[in-house]
This record gives C-alpha cells, structure tokens and sequence, in this order.
C-alpha cells in the first residue's frame, strides 16, 4: 500500500533505530492497550517511523534508560517526585529530549501537592502551565480550543493552513528573552479565553469571559525550545487528548505529535 512504501522510504532515510520512551507511574496514557484515551495509535505511527516506542518507569527502575533519545511524560494525574525530576534534568542537562503534556490542574489529582517538573520548566525553560482551561466559542464544542496560527518551527512549518485541536487544554506562559528561546508552536484565535471560575463551570455549565480573573486570548497551547549549549530539546503542550486514540487521526492532530518527537529525536 501507499503507507507501506512510505514507511519503507523513512525507514531507508532513518535506518538507527532511536528510542522513545513514555513515563509511566503517575497515571499516563496507555501505550500497550487500545482504548479512546490511550496512545497505541501514536505508538504504532512512531513505529512506522523506524522509532522504537517502550515504556520506562523512573520509580521502578531509578534511571533513565541509556539508549534513550527522547523522554514523554502524557497526562500525568499525579505529580513526578524529586527523586525523578533530578534524574530527568541530568538527562536533559547532557543533551536529552523531553516532550511533556500536562492536562489543566483541575482535571488531575495533583490537589495542593508540589509539582517538581512544573516548577523545572518554569525556572529552566520560563514555560509555565497557566490554571485554567481554555474556551473556543468560535467552534460548536467550546471546550475544544483549535489552532489559529503555528509558530516559525520546523515542527509547524508545514502545517500553516492547517487545522489542530485541543480538547480541554490548559493555556502556557512563556518568559521571554530566556537563551533557550522558547518559540510558541500553536495559538488560539484572539476571542479564545482561560477560564479559571471552574466552580461555575461543574455546577451550571455556563462560562464568560472575565477580564478581572480569565487569561485573554491569543492563547499559547504548545511551546517548543532548545538549548544550544547542551544540545537539549523540549517540546510542551498544555493538552494530552489531542494524540490520543479517539482524536490522533483528526485533521493535523497526528502531525503535530509526530512531528514535535521528530524534532526532539533530531529527526
């Protein structure tokens, strides 16, 4: 078929096999078994793409395993420890890859408990997760924030044009002028906004935009950076349905994932 040849083509590009590896322990998405919220699809794309995909527990095995080219930490509903943070940033320190895609805090079971790795990207990388979840009303599901604009990246170069969405995404924040150079990957339109009245949200089901409370749109759902010190690369995204099984096939939300573990792999 035209997908054989394909992956025939890509595999002759790329003969080293490369490992992804996706965190497990803290309630990520599945990779072994099929189901809507799971990974398998994204698992067999990687695949086709000479990757080879395994899962990788830090608390099990206290280490990152050595033929590790990128790290994916999907939709974590309890924090990482600290014990795992610092192995995790010695690996990125010495050039490795890490591609992280968080859930907005109140769809989690993170509570009040410290989150280590938000708190690296933050202070490392100037990417924060905002606390809210963003609201499209240009679209017939509002929880469904889609892409305006992509960012200049190799990532999106050839998706302008293109549609990708976001279910039940949290907003990030970038601080700028950092020498990582965090790059915004996708945008909302500017009447999206994050609401963050979440108590009006589970009793009624009715949201407005607040100016006093509520981000304003545009609104970043993905960032990407590198470190050209360390030759590091991280890619961020304040969603984790958009690859899953049940969405991954929608218009360019496949692309989008497979392109951002391209570009950390060095791909």
């Amino acid at each position: 078929s035209e997908r054989d040849l394909t992956s025939a083509l890509v595999r002759l590009m790329n003969p080293g096999q490369k490992a992804i590896y996706f965190l497990t322990g803290h309630g990520e998405r599945d990779i072994q078994n099929a189901g809507d919220a799971s990974y398998t699809i994204a698992k067999s794309a990687l695949e086709a793409k000479n990757y080879t995909v395994q899962s990788s527990n830090l608390i099990a095995q206290n280490k990152i395993p050595d033929d590790a080219t990128v790290i994916v930490i999907v939709g974590p509903t309890q924090p990482i420890s600290a014990a795992e943070l610092t192995l995790l940033q010695d690996y990125v320190s010495k050039g490795g890859a890490l591609v992280v895609m968080n859930e907005p805090a109140e769809l989690t079971q993170f509570g009040n408990s410290p989150d280590p790795l938000a708190a690296y990207l933050v202070s490392s990388w100037g990417i924060a997760f905002d606390n809210d979840i963003v609201i499209d009303t240009n679209t017939s599901q509002p929880l469904y924030a889609v892409a305006a604009t992509y960012g200049n990246n190799p990532i999106t170069e050839k998706l302008q044009g293109r549609v990708s969405f976001y279910p039940t995404a949290c907003s990030l924040s970038i601080t700028p002028n950092l020498p990582t150079s965090p790059v915004p990957l996708v945008t909302t339109n500017n009447s999206a906004w994050g609401e963050t009245d979440f108590a009006s949200m589970q009793t009624n089901g009715q949201v407005s935009f607040d100016p006093a409370v509520d981000v304003p749109g545009p609104l970043t759902l993905a960032v990407a950076a590198a470190d050209t010190t360390s030759g590091s690369h991280l890619v961020v995204f304040g969603d984790t349905d958009s690859a899953s099984n049940v969405f991954f096939n929608q218009y360019a939300n496949g692309d989008v994932f497979i392109n951002a573990l391209d570009w950390t792999a060095g791909q």
